[in-house]
């Protein structure tokens, strides 16, 4: 892989800045993702990148719809997806790529997998639903139960807790965590895993690797290529590349503020509890030093433990 990938000195594939060097476009980034797959005439690539995730799917052919989600309610929240498509059978299939982990990133899941689902039931209907299926490419780990087993790809339905029991296959979320596929190109050997490398790591390559071959590639990597892009979509591109940089160093400033914060505002209450038990220390000499000076002047144990607030023990000690 090393002959085909530029070396990367940062983890973050987001320490530099795009330039005229780079090759190919980066498939995870919103932009780029719906340029390459969402788009007329490219229904080929999602149709491959589907069938690499549910090789089960028999698909006939393929439909783009509008990737605003049908908005219920009375609230300004509404959806828009990375690319939202509709197969022969009826099947909705919503297909996101998604860089960082985010607040609550599995009810927003839930959320925007439901908008489908309640769209199709008009007054008078009888609830026959179409099924909707989520597809998510994650850069990052997801964080699970205990007892979840790794893996790269999860898939979640609705069933019964104890027998298994199926309510419905007709909500389906697919999550491909991308952090967890280690391969190397060389040890590809499967079209999915080949298509999970040139969406983890093809915006790194120089040139396309041998093994990456075959109609749907050659296809995938002209699209890709930045060459082809018009100076409208490249600068479209940049933008997008920057706005995820930005975000980025947004949230590294904001942990950096909050560990200084923290660190300021431990030596602060350092400062104040030395302070406090400095005082402490301080009465605690100066009772000391008092009761010894009644002591010598004969005044009975019992009314300088009383004035002191001294145990009568101390005083007799002293």
């Amino acid at each position: 892989m090393d002959k085909y990938i530029k070396a990367m000195t940062q983890e973050s594939d987001f320490e530099r800045q795009p330039s005229e060097k780079d090759r190919y476009q980066h498939l995870l980034i919103d932009d780029a993702f719906k340029r390459v797959f969402g788009e007329e005439g490219k229904e080929d690539l999602m149709i491959g990148l589907i069938k690499a995730v549910l090789p089960e799917l028999d698909i006939v052919s393929l439909t783009y719809i509008s990737n605003n989600a049908p908005h219920q309610g009375t609230d300004t929240k509404k959806s828009v997806y990375d690319v939202r498509c509709k197969l022969a059978d009826g099947t909705y299939v919503i297909v996101e790529v998604q860089q960082k982990d985010q607040l609550n990133f599995r009810d927003r899941a839930l959320y925007y997998g439901s908008m489908p689902i309640v769209s199709q039931v008009g007054e008078g209907d009888e609830y026959g639903l179409d099924p909707v299926i989520v597809i998510a490419f994650l850069n990052f780990k997801m964080e699970h139960a205990p007892e979840w087993e790794p893996k790269l790809k999860s898939r979640y339905i609705l069933k019964e807790v104890d027998g298994g029991d199926m309510m419905t296959d007709k909500l389906q979320f697919v999550f491909i965590e991308l952090k967890r596929f280690t391969k190397k190109i060389d040890d590809c050997e499967t079209f999915e895993e080949k298509l999970y490398f040139c969406m983890r790591h093809m915006f790194k390559l120089e040139n396309r690797p041998g093994n990456l071959d075959g109609v749907y590639f050659d296809n995938l990597f002209r699209t890709a290529d930045i060459a082809n892009m018009t100076a409208k979509e490249y600068e479209a591109y940049i933008r997008a590349m920057a706005s995820e940089r930005d975000i980025r160093n947004q949230i590294r400033y904001g942990v950096e503020q909050g560990r200084k914060q923290g660190h300021i505002q431990g030596l602060e209450e350092g400062r104040i509890e030395g302070r406090i038990e400095g005082r402490i220390e301080g009465r605690e000499e100066a009772r000391t030093e008092t009761a010894i000076k009644m002591k010598a002047a004969g005044i009975a144990l019992e009314t300088i433990a009383e004035c002191t607030g001294l145990d009568i023990e101390t005083v007799k000690s002293l």
